[in-house]
């Protein structure tokens, strides 16, 4: 018999990545096509305004960058196996690291593309120094957001891996608002977002009041200041944490395993979302939802808004690819349960196949129209015509179409929604 293999060098190739190999095409592609919206933004607007506008523009791309590190820092994928299978919480932390820097490589191809784009498209000096400027005040905020963010939530860790403290203890609301435990690791991302946002508001300010005074060699410093400071504060947080950092995740686990106060009465489907008179199986999975997703009604709000904020007049045929693809992305998302536990447990309870799908057929149907509602209301002054052909083709792409597809096709739907509606929003962007 041949002895065993160690366990340790398999951990590492053994496990799923946090970031899907899948995603990465995705996400690219989604931050150029915001990348080519923010330019043609700049582009249409007035010298004065831009740099009010490159700092909302920045906010924007940086957003999801701290609700990133939080998931990835705090809670890092698959982190009871790895430690069974002998990984050391350092590790696991380093494994985490190298996700972040990928999450922000592909955050910074938003100000390459704009300096990018910006250069090939403006003819005048004034224009391209703009576009100079503004990628330069993104890149920074990127910067600043993801070394500030993993200096903060390493902060908390540490705070959490200590037992806590009376401060904390009282801002945490008794544990009203999340687990008493991790109340610093709530605060941490949103702290460092603000803190990240200073300096290039600083540099917008002195472009608002004297452009010649914000000059390139003065955005290329920013750049580097901002690059620099990230980086020690990041790297002095990995070295403080790193004796604690077991402690840290194992509270940080416990936390979101035990009760709080919120949970005892844990969220109902909302109205829109049921179905009455409704089967027992449906309002299970309009229920499962609700408590995998709380904020159900945040995605469409968010695409909505994107697509509203940078492209508010496009031509008739962008509009109908915007809403149609917008509407698949919100029904397309509940393919999302069928590889979960939620249908499993349907099925074990002896709910048959047909009656599934239809359920999640109803539930692709609750999740779409507030989304097509949200997209009519933004894009009222569109064609009728085109309005309704939006409709019908995102009902079809969003409830109908996963029902004939293969199941290989169906687990990536989700994301082949998400990629053409990048597409549509950059293509509408160009065209109004």
């Amino acid at each position: 018999m041949s002895p065993a293999r160690p366990l340790q060098p398999q951990v590492s190739s053994a496990l799923v990545r946090p970031l899907p190999r899948g995603l990465v095409p995705v996400l690219g592609v989604l931050a150029l096509g915001f990348a080519f919206g923010a330019m043609r933004l700049l582009a249409n607007a007035e010298s004065a305004v831009r740099p009010d506008l490159a700092l909302k523009l920045t906010f924007v791309a940086a957003l999801p960058l701290p609700l990133g590190l939080l998931g990835l820092l705090t809670t890092p994928p698959h982190a009871g196996v790895r430690r069974m299978l002998g990984e050391s919480a350092p590790a696991q932390l380093d494994r985490s690291l190298r996700s972040v820097g990928l999450w922000l490589g592909l955050a910074l191809l938003v100000p390459a593309g704009v300096a990018a784009m910006g250069y090939g498209h403006t003819a005048t000096s004034e224009a391209s120094h703009d576009f100079a400027r503004a990628s330069a005040v993104m890149a920074s905020g990127l910067l600043l957001t993801a070394g500030l963010g993993v200096a903060g939530l390493l902060a908390a860790l540490d705070v959490v891996g200590r037992g806590g403290n009376a401060v904390w203890s009282a801002v945490s609301g008794g544990g009203a608002f999340g687990p008493a435990q991790a109340a610093p690791l709530l605060y941490a991302p949103a702290l460092a977002l603000i803190a990240a946002l200073v300096p290039p508001a600083l540099f917008c300010a002195v472009w608002g009041a004297k452009a010649s005074l914000a000059s390139l060699d003065l955005g290329l410093g920013l750049v580097v200041f901002s690059a620099v400071a990230a980086g020690l504060a990041a790297r002095r947080q990995v070295r403080a944490v790193r004796p604690r950092l077991q402690d840290a995740l194992l509270a940080t686990e416990e936390a979101h395993a035990v009760r709080f106060a919120e949970s005892r009465h844990l969220p109902e489907p909302p109205a829109w979302l049921r179905w009455s008179p409704a089967p027992a199986h449906a309002r299970f999975l309009a229920r499962s939802w609700v408590r995998q997703a709380p904020a159900v009604w945040l995605g469409p709000v968010v695409l909505v808004g994107l697509a509203w904020l940078l492209a508010p007049r496009p031509a008739p045929w962008p509009v109908l690819l915007l809403g149609a693809t917008l509407a698949g992305r919100s029904g397309a998302r509940v393919l999302e349960l069928e590889r979960g536990a939620t249908v499993a447990a349907l099925s074990w309870l002896g709910t048959s196949a047909p009656a599934v799908t239809k359920s999640l057929r109803m539930l692709a149907f609750a999740l779409t129209w507030p989304a097509l509602l949200l997209f009519v209301l933004a894009y009222r002054q569109a064609p009728p015509g085109v309005l309704f052909g939006a409709l019908a083709l995102g009902l079809g792409l969003g409830t109908l179409l996963p029902a004939l597809l293969a199941p290989g096709l169906r687990a990536v739907w989700p994301r082949l929604t998400l990629l053409a509606y990048g597409i549509a929003l950059a293509a509408a962007t160009a065209l109004q």
